[in-house]
This record gives structure tokens, C-alpha cells and sequence, in this order.
């Protein structure tokens, strides 16, 4: 267990052209350059340069000095803390390179910091900083340690990504976290829309409007609560963007969105939730086989419509007694079809709409690293499985737009007439005739195991030295949904973007 406790934070100021020693200290340290950059030196030996705007950390007991070239002042913060004895050491690695990272909400934590700790609210938030700085340290570690050369800036816009998904409630300064990026302003917002599909502004905004929706449907706020809660303080001015973006008021959503719905499909799910919409019943596959506990169950939930996949005709006739029934043929649907359909049963057909224009470009990101990477060459999907390997074809819809889609014209599938093909040894795959393989696997595959996969598609395609594997980590189920294919286009971006470098 790793415990952190904060000592102090310290201005430094170290004059134009000049040097000043550090102190040794029982304490560990972050320190923030907040103006100009400096060289650093320990034990006597240059460690390496730290831009305005970095972080980097300093061991307990270091002989440190700080060394400014620039006629004009650099200044610093100096966070000491103390790691509590036992605790496991976050911040370490065998490579001797100074471990300097960037927190694009790091600048703006130095308030909390320097605030006296009166209150035990105070105390917490303070620590909560500094554990979230050592989490990012250690994942710098990490990242390096693992031998992936990620350029900073790509560091700093996945850091960026993560501070807004957690942060929406705040007031985010993008123009800010630009000039902090370490690169050009233009830079930062090319990669950042690179990295999303979405300029930073526009993805501030979809976040906040997809919580809204969550929001707002529970009934636990009011639209005025709702818009301060994902950072709209002017709920008059929330109201119009909702509208322009969502086709709808926040409260004609309200009264579609809370449509009591009884959920009979698990696939569904995905597609209810990235509408907003929290089912008040929802049951797992083979409840048509448990009738007596599930139509009970049906029947308290009250619903006002109920969702299925294909079920017989008997069967339906008994649940249109509770509520009408709409009735969802999703293997003949694409999953974005279907999104559409269940939208319109909810008219929530402009909310859909809304998503899916997000997720295309979303989407095209993630097309767009992998013909980076490929060259536009012919590549095999292939999903990892508990028991063997699943061919995906361009027929299979699950995967057809995600990954395929872009690529028509410049790839020959040899999986023409299938939508996959389950087997049991990667010598079947390599007899399709593609040396490239995209491998979808489960979110706990460890690099080892990556690595091994990687070998044995070169084994299985007699030693090619041509032949190149990515891999793509998804968390869950790959269900044919709405809400697990905007995971996996998350993840693949991530992924091939830091595999790249």
C-alpha cells in the first residue's frame, strides 16, 4: 500500500544565469518549473533539462542543484513529502534519466497546496493532488521503463484527455493547458484532435452533454443543477447549447429520456446508455427460459415499453398484457441501425445522431493509426479468445466500420463469403495469405504476453520478418453495441498511437 504524506511546498526563485544548491533532505519532492527552463544536476552530474511547465521528481538525500542559462528568472515550487515507512516505492526505475513528466492541471494545484489545511476537506483535496502527481510520475515510469519512446506532447494531450474526463465540473482553461503543452499551442490542438476526432473545445463539450444526459434522467436535479454540475455555471446558456447540439431542450429530454423502459436483451444496454438512459428493468440472456420469476419481475418494473430481441410469438402476446413491446431483429440491424431504431422508440433520435457523429470521428482516428502503421496494406482481425482465435471478415458488422471502413479498395479480404472463422491455431489464420494481424485482446493481456502472440503470428507465417502484429485491448465483452464500440476506438487510438513511437 503506498502512503504519502505532505510536508511542504516552497517558491523558489533562481536569478538570471545563476546556480543554487538544494539542500539534502529526508524527503522525497516534486518540483514544478513554472517559469522558464533550468537545468538540473545531481550529485555533480547534469541529470537532463526541465521546460516550463514539467515536473520532475528528486529522491530523498539528493546533492541537487538547479542551474538557469536565461538572463531572465526562473521560478519553481518545491513539493517535499514524506513516504510512509513500508510503503511501496512508486517513483523508482533503474534508468538513471531524470523522471520529468507533464500534469496539465498541476499549475493550477498549487493554490490547494499553499492554502492552510484548517478544514479536514482541505487536507483531503491537498493529498488527493499529490497522490494524483506521484500516479502520474509512476505512469511516466512505466511508459518509459516498458521501452515506449512516447514523444511528451503525445504524453501530455492522453494527460489532458484524462484531466477533462475528470474534471468536466471545473472550469477548464484549454487555451491554458495549450501553452503548457511543452510544444506550439497549434501543435498540441492538431494532436489532441488527432488523438479524439475532436478539437479540444468540442470534446469538453461532448463530455459535459453526455453527463448531462445521465444527469437529467436520473430526476435527482433540476436542468439549472444539472448545468452546474458539469460545469455550465449560466444554465441559460447550458439550455441553448444542449439544444443546438442535442436537436432537443434539456426539458423535452427529460420527459423522453424518463420513459420507464424494461430491457430483455444485455446487448441493448450499450445502446440505452450512451442515450442517457438507465433501463428500470434490465435481465440477462435465457430469461425467456425462467418465466416464472422473470414475468413477475417484468410486471413490478411498471415499464412503459419493453425491448427485446426475437422471441416467440406466444411469448410476446404475454408482454404486450404489460406494455407494448418493440421487438429488435439486431443480428439483422447494424448495431448503429439499431441504435437508430431504439432512439426513435424513445424519440431520442437526435441525441443517437449526435453520438454517432462523435463516434465517427472517433472512429476515423483510429483508422488513421492503423493505415499509418500498415500502409493501407491488407491485415486479419483477430480476436483473442478463451479457447482458440476468431477471424473477423469484412462481412462481420461488429467490426466492419470500426476497423475496415476507409480501407476499401486497398485491402482484399480473404474471408469473402464468412463473417468469421473460429480457430484453434494461428497456422490457420496465416494460411488466409495476410502477414499483418490486428489482435483484439482482453484488457489483463500483459506485454509478455503481447509479445508472445507477436512471435508465434511471425512462427506461423514461417519467420516473416515482414509481418507486423498490433493489438488492441478491449475491457469487455465484445458486445455489439454502442457504448463497448466507443471503448474500443478509445483504446485502439491509445494504443497505436504509443505503439508508433
Amino acid at each position: 500500500m503506498i502512503v504519502l504524506e505532505f510536508k511542504q511546498l516552497e517558491d523558489i526563485l533562481v536569478p538570471g544565469t545563476a546556480t543554487i544548491r538544494i539542500p539534502e533532505s529526508p524527503d522525497h519532492a516534486f518540483a514544478l518549473v513554472i517559469r522558464e527552463s533550468v537545468e538540473v544536476v545531481l550529485a555533480g552530474q547534469p541529470a537532463g533539462r526541465v521546460a516550463a511547465g514539467e515536473l520532475f521528481y528528486i529522491p530523498p538525500l539528493s546533492d541537487t542543484a538547479i542551474v538557469n542559462a536565461h538572463d531572465t528568472p526562473a521560478s519553481l515550487a518545491w513539493l517535499r513529502f514524506a513516504w510512509r515507512e513500508g510503503s511501496e516505492q512508486v517513483c523508482t526505475s533503474d534508468d538513471p534519466r531524470l523522471l520529468a513528466f507533464r500534469l496539465p492541471q498541476a499549475q493550477l494545484w498549487l493554490e490547494d497546496f499553499r492554502r492552510s489545511a484548517d478544514e479536514p476537506a482541505d487536507e483531503l483535496k491537498r493529498h488527493s493532488r499529490l497522490y494524483a502527481i506521484a500516479a502520474a510520475c509512476f505512469e511516466y515510469v512505466h511508459t518509459r521503463d516498458k521501452g515506449a519512446d512516447v514523444p511528451d506532447l503525445l504524453y501530455y494531450v492522453e494527460q489532458t484527455k484524462q484531466y477533462i474526463l475528470e474534471h468536466y465540473a471545473s472550469q477548464i482553461d484549454i487555451d491554458q493547458l495549450a501553452r503548457q503543452s511543452g510544444g506550439s499551442a497549434s501543435r498540441f490542438y492538431q494532436l489532441f484532435r488527432r488523438q479524439t476526432g475532436l478539437s479540444p473545445h468540442k470534446y469538453i463539450t461532448a463530455v459535459r452533454l453526455t453527463a448531462s444526459l445521465r444527469l437529467l434522467n436520473s430526476g435527482s436535479l433540476s436542468i439549472s443543477e444539472a448545468a452546474h454540475a458539469v460545469g455550465y455555471q449560466d444554465e441559460y446558456y447550458f439550455s441553448r447549447l444542449f439544444k443546438k447540439n442535442m436537436g432537443l431542450a434539456p426539458s423535452e429530454y427529460i420527459v423522453r429520456s424518463r420513459r420507464r423502459v424494461a430491457n430483455l436483451s444485455p446487448v441493448f444496454t450499450g445502446d440505452l446508455a450512451v442515450l442517457g438512459v438507465t433501463p428500470v428493468l434490465s435481465l440477462e440472456r435465457g430469461w425467456s427460459r425462467k418465466l416464472r420469476e422473470s414475468l413477475p419481475a417484468i410486471t413490478d418494473s411498471k415499464p412503459d415499453i419493453i425491448l427485446t430481441s426475437p422471441i416467440p410469438k406466444e411469448l410476446q402476446d404475454r408482454l404486450e398484457e404489460i406494455a407494448p413491446v418493440q421487438v429488435l431483429y439486431w443480428k439483422m440491424l447494424s448495431w448503429k441501425e439499431r441504435l437508430l431504431k431504439i432512439s426513435e422508440f424513445l424519440e431520442l433520435e437526435p441525441v443517437a445522431k449526435y453520438w454517432l457523429v462523435n463516434f465517427d470521428q472517433k472512429a476515423e482516428a483510429a483508422r488513421f493509426h492503423i493505415r499509418e502503421q500498415l500502409g493501407g496494406e491488407p491485415f486479419l482481425l483477430i480476436g483473442v479468445m478463451p479457447d482458440g482465435f476468431r477471424v473477423y471478415s469484412k462481412q462481420t458488422d461488429q467490426v466492419q466500420d470500426l476497423f475496415y471502413s476507409g480501407l476499401q479498395g486497398q485491402t482484399e479480404h480473404p474471408l469473402h463469403a464468412y463473417s468469421y472463422l473460429e480457430i484453434c491455431r494461428l497456422e490457420e489464420a496465416a494460411a488466409l495469405g495476410c502477414e499483418h494481424a490486428v489482435f483484439l485482446v482482453s484488457a489483463s493481456t500483459n506485454d509478455a504476453a503481447c509479445k508472445r502472440l507477436e512471435e508465434q503470428w511471425r512462427s506461423a507465417l514461417g519467420g516473416s520478418l515482414q509481418a507486423k502484429s498490433l493489438f488492441v485491448h478491449h475491457g469487455e465483452r465484445l458486445l455489439y453495441n454502442a457504448a463497448i464500440h466507443e471503448k474500443v476506438v478509445e483504446s485502439a487510438v491509445k494504443e497505436l498511437s504509443y505503439r508508433a513511437h
